[in-house]
């Protein structure tokens, strides 16, 4: 399922995030110069951490319409929820058969939908 996809994923990440491996590839795709794909950060504040130190948080909004598969979104979301992320809401909708594929902010339902896309290599 390779059809043009509008997409709108509202998260908070940490300042690091792009640093994993795996963010660093996807990430990737969406700075080609003909992606549509837009990442917006703003920041969010900080979280403490256990060892006494702070963590910079981002709130972090991806949006725009791309023929990314299923599989890739589903990475992307499980990215920044490894990430000590957290996705608030998550809207794909298949522009060529004109049907809404997620439209949820229930965090359990992005991740079990974003693990299904990516067991099933959707």
């Amino acid at each position: 399922m390779s059809n043009t996809k509008q997409v709108h994923i509202e998260a908070r990440v940490p300042y690091n995030w792009h640093e994993q491996e795996m963010t660093k590839s996807l990430l990737a795709y969406t700075a080609s110069p003909v992606s549509g794909i837009d990442i917006e950060y703003k920041p969010s504040g900080s979280i403490p951490q256990e060892n006494g130190g702070i963590l910079s948080m981002f709130d972090v909004t991806i949006d725009g319409a791309e023929a990314y598969r299923l599989a890739f979104w589903g990475r992307i979301i499980m990215e920044i929820l490894h990430g000590q992320g957290h996705v608030f809401k998550v809207y794909l909708y298949d522009l060529d058969n004109q049907a809404v594929l997620l439209n949820t902010k229930d965090g359990q339902k992005i991740a079990q939908q974003a693990k299904l896309w990516i067991d099933k290599n959707y």
